[in-house]
């Protein structure tokens, strides 16, 4: 994870400073940036939290500007336990750069895709209505996707990619753009 944090930074001016998310604004300002230790301590403390509850959910960082920049989630083993995610709300600046910028959006899917090994990752829109019928990856649709090719969608989701762009272990898929895709994956019923 601290690996896909150091890679995404020269991508774009608001990664470049990562913070530990804190109660108030006034105490995220003056936080100094985040390191290895405390990345790791935030996540273990967020664990002794809820020893009741199965996995943990914690939003140990933030970059950018405070209250417009990006916030980065991750949930363990929370609310499904054998499903870890990471979640990486983008803010406005970097938002704007993505729509108008394909290959930062491809280099920041990639960038997870070899750092991170997910199962399915996506770039998407919050506003982007969703599917009336859940598509059979199980995972939230987005513009550009990234599918290993040893996922049994791999094949579909090539079939319906208007461009494709390889990476180690899969490829990354767009449909349309940021607007269009949830025309092109409605397509997607098997």
């Amino acid at each position: 994870m601290w690996g896909w944090i150091q890679a995404v930074r020269p991508l774009h001016p608001s990664l470049e400073l990562w913070r530990p998310t804190m109660d108030t604004r006034q105490l995220a300002e003056q936080a100094p940036p985040i390191t290895p230790d405390l990345f790791l301590e935030r996540i273990h403390t967020r664990q002794q939290e809820t020893q009741d509850i199965p996995g943990i959910a914690v939003t140990p960082a933030f970059s950018g500007q405070i209250g417009h920049g990006n916030k980065l989630s991750l949930s363990l083993g929370y609310p499904t336990p054998d499903i870890n995610g990471l979640d990486l709300y983008i803010g406005d600046h970097l938002s704007t750069t993505l729509e108008t910028n394909p290959n930062l959006a491809d280099a920041l899917l990639a960038t997870a895709a070899d750092h991170l090994t997910p199962t399915i990752a996506s770039l998407a829109l919050d506003s982007a209505p969703l599917p009336a019928q859940r598509p059979p990856y199980k995972y939230v649709q987005g513009w550009k996707m990234y599918f290993p090719t040893t996922s049994p969608h791999h094949q579909r989701a090539h079939q319906l990619a208007t461009q494709t762009l390889p990476t180690t272990n899969g490829h990354i898929l767009t449909y349309g753009t940021p607007h269009t895709y949830p025309t092109i994956l409605s397509q997607w019923t098997t």
